[in-house]
C-alpha cells in the first residue's frame, strides 16, 4: 500500500501530520494575502463548494517526483548537458533518475526524515538538478541558499528554517565555513569529483556526495506525499527586515511547471538554457518545467560576465531554443554576438527576460542578429514565481505598427494560467 504523508505549512507553525511534533515558531514566513473586510464578492469566490462526485482518480497526488518519473518513462534518452570548469558533462534523464533514486536512499541513510529542511549551496549543475527531485521526493524540503548573500544573512536563513544538513559545492566551502560557527548543522555533503582526503576544510562532519551515491541502494520506493506538503523553501531579501521564507508546495510547483510549459510552448523538441540561478526562486521554476515537457536541458554551471561569450558559443552548438535570464545577462551576451563574425542562428528561440524591463534596443538586437525573441515576464518569489508573460497575440500582428509592437513587447504582458490578479489602491479599493 502506498505511503501517504502530509507536511503542513501554517502561519506560525510547521507540523508533520503523520507524527505530530512540537510546534515550531516561524514568524517570518510570507503567507497569502487575506481577503479584506467588506470584500464579500471575493470571499464568496474563494469558498469551496462540493459538486457531484466524480469517478476520477482524485487521490493521485501532484508530487514533483512524478515529473521526472514521467520524463524517464517517455523521454529517457533526452540529454542533460552540464558545463563544468574542466569541460562538458553529458547524461540522460534515465541516468539522472538512477542517481536521484540513490540520492534518496543516501538521505535516508543519513537520517533525514520527512519534513526536514536540507540546505543547498550550489551553482547551476547536474547535481543541483538531481537534488531538485531527490530531496523533495523523500518528503524533505530543499532549502535554497543564495550564495551571493553575506554569511550573517545566509546563517539567519539556515537557522530560521532549522536546516539539518547542507549540500555544498567544493568551490563554496569558504561560504559554508563562514556560516558554520553560526549554525547547528548535523553534517555537510561536499559536491565534488575529488576524494575528500584531498580537501582541507574546517567543516565537520563532512560526506562526499559521489561516495554516498556510490554506496547507496539503486532502487527507492517514493512516498505518496500529500501534494500540499512543502517541496522547496526560498527566502526573499526583497523586503524590509530579515529575509522572509516562502515554502512552495509540491502542488504549487507542479501547476507552475505546467503554466510555464504552456506559456513558453515548451516541448520535448526544445533545448532549454538555464541561466537563472537555481537557488533563486527555484531558478524561476524552469528546470522543473523543462523536465515536465521532456526538453533537453543545458546547465551553464558557475559563470561570470566574462564567461558569457563561451556560453553564447555553447548556445549555438547545443541549438538552444528556450532560455531565461535578466537583461543584466542578455545585454553582455548581445555585445558579444555583435562582435562575432558568424552570428548564431537562434531563429524561433524564446528567451524569457525578467527582473527588470528589457530595453527595446536589446530586444531588437537579438531579433535582428540571431532571430531570437526576447519575451518579457514578471514574477515574485512568493508567486512561485511567474505571474505574467508577454507574447504578442496574433490578432495584434496586423493591427499594430512595428514600433507599437516593440513598445508592447517591453511591457509585463498577461497573467499565466492558474492565477488571478486584482489591482487595488492605497485604500484597498
Amino acid at each position: 500500500m502506498a505511503r501517504i504523508y502530509s507536511f503542513k505549512t501554517e502561519r506560525n507553525s510547521l507540523d508533520i501530520i503523520r507524527k505530530p511534533k512540537k510546534k515550531l515558531k516561524f514568524p517570518n514566513i510570507l503567507m497569502p494575502m487575506k481577503t479584506r473586510k467588506g470584500d464579500e464578492s471575493r470571499r464568496k469566490e474563494l469558498q469551496t463548494l462540493k459538486g457531484f462526485p466524480s469517478t476520477s482518480q482524485d487521490n493521485y497526488q501532484l508530487n514533483m517526483v512524478n515529473i521526472i518519473r514521467h520524463a524517464v518513462r517517455c523521454f529517457a534518452k533526452q540529454e542533460i548537458v552540464s558545463r563544468k570548469p574542466d569541460g562538458i558533462f553529458r547524461y540522460t534523464y534515465q541516468d539522472a533518475y538512477e542517481r536521484i533514486k540513490k540520492l534518496a536512499n543516501a538521505l535516508e541513510g543519513l537520517g533525514v526524515k520527512i519534513g526536514d529542511r536540507i540546505g543547498v549551496l550550489e551553482w547551476n549543475t547536474y547535481r543541483y538538478y538531481e537534488m531538485d527531485f531527490g530531496i523533495p521526493g523523500t518528503g524533505a524540503v530543499l532549502l535554497q541558499l543564495n550564495l551571493r548573500l553575506p554569511p550573517p544573512t545566509i546563517s539567519y536563513v539556515v537557522n530560521h528554517a532549522e536546516a539539518k544538513f547542507i549540500f555544498v559545492d567544493e568551490s563554496l566551502i569558504p561560504v559554508a565555513e563562514a556560516i558554520a560557527p553560526l549554525c547547528k548543522i548535523k553534517g555537510y555533503i561536499i559536491l565534488t569529483d575529488k576524494d575528500l582526503s584531498e580537501m582541507k576544510t574546517k567543516l565537520s562532519p563532512v560526506y562526499s556526495y559521489e561516495e554516498l551515491l556510490k554506496e547507496a541502494e539503486p532502487e527507492y520506493e517514493w512516498p505518496n506525499l500529500d501534494e500540499t506538503s512543502t517541496y522547496a523553501a526560498c527566502y526573499t531579501t526583497g523586503t524590509t527586515g530579515d529575509p522572509k521564507g516562502v515554502y512552495y508546495s509540491h502542488r504549487n510547483v507542479y501547476l507552475h511547471s505546467m503554466a510555464i510549459a504552456l506559456s513558453t510552448e515548451l516541448s520535448y523538441r526544445d533545448c532549454f538554457l538555464q541561466m537563472v540561478p537555481m537557488f533563486h526562486a527555484m531558478g524561476w521554476g524552469t528546470p522543473q518545467a523543462a523536465t515536465l515537457a521532456g526538453a533537453k536541458l543545458l546547465l551553464p554551471g558557475r559563470y561570470a560576465a566574462e564567461d558569457l561569450g563561451s556560453i553564447v558559443e555553447l548556445m549555438a552548438k547545443e541549438k538552444v531554443t528556450v532560455g531565461d535570464g535578466a537583461p543584466a545577462i542578455f545585454l553582455p551576451m548581445l555585445r558579444y554576438i555583435e562582435k562575432m563574425e558568424k552570428k548564431p542562428n537562434l531563429k524561433g528561440a524564446r528567451l524569457i527576460s525578467g527582473a527588470t524591463e528589457p530595453p527595446i534596443a536589446m530586444m531588437k538586437g537579438f531579433h535582428d542578429l540571431t532571430g531570437a525573441e526576447i519575451v518579457h515576464a514578471y514574477g515574485a518569489t512568493e508567486t512561485t514565481p511567474l505571474v505574467t508573460i508577454n507574447r504578442l497575440k496574433p490578432w495584434l500582428e496586423d493591427k499594430l505598427s512595428e514600433e507599437e509592437k516593440w513598445d508592447l513587447r517591453r511591457k509585463q504582458g498577461y497573467t499565466v494560467q492558474g492565477l488571478d490578479i486584482k489591482i487595488i489602491d492605497d485604500q484597498g479599493e
